[in-house]
């Protein structure tokens, strides 16, 4: 089993190209990156975890220079860490293996953005096939389809049932 913990880390010489999961807490920042400059052009994909996700999903490209993630992030597995959910908490969920396609209902609060994604690379132009962010409090229903890779959903989300 591939893991690693905080830090800055080269793809293909210290950390294996590949789908990296992790139990982040909250304030995780994790990134990308084509290059050691410092500057944000070395920055291919980012993301600030502002609450407990219970799974992170990373995919890391060959073509990556290397991976950051700071200590909040925890230790990335080359593994889930979670088993299949029968309900969608907030996270990063691998659809078919870790939660079924379907509708899923939840009573949202005022913040609340969700995700259906093709990949998990972290560019929104890229893996982002449909998503919501929810300005107040309401039910709120998504169909995540048998094609759809993932579903991300923030902690103002609440628990997504199946319906």
């Amino acid at each position: 089993m591939t893991q690693f913990g905080s830090g800055q880390w080269r793809v293909g010489t210290q950390i294996a190209p590949g789908r990296y999961y992790s139990d982040p807490a909250t304030n995780c920042y994790w990134e990308r990156q084509r290059g050691f400059g410092g500057t944000t052009a070395d920055i291919i994909a980012n993301e600030f975890i502002s609450y407990d996700a219970l799974q992170w999903i990373v995919d890391i490209a060959s073509t990556d220079a290397a991976f950051r993630t700071d200590p909040p992030c925890g230790t990335w597995f080359n593994t889930p860490r979670q088993p299949a959910q029968t309900t969608n908490r907030a996270g990063v969920w691998l659809v078919g293996a870790k939660i079924a396609a379907g509708t899923y209902q939840a009573n949202a609060q005022s913040g609340c953005y969700w995700e259906r994604l093709r990949a998990f690379t972290g560019t929104v132009s890229g893996d982002v096939i449909a998503n919501d962010l929810i300005s107040s409090p309401t039910t709120r229903l998504v169909t995540i389809a048998a094609t759809d890779v993932g579903f991300k959903s923030t902690a103002q989300c609440g628990t997504w049932t199946r319906q």
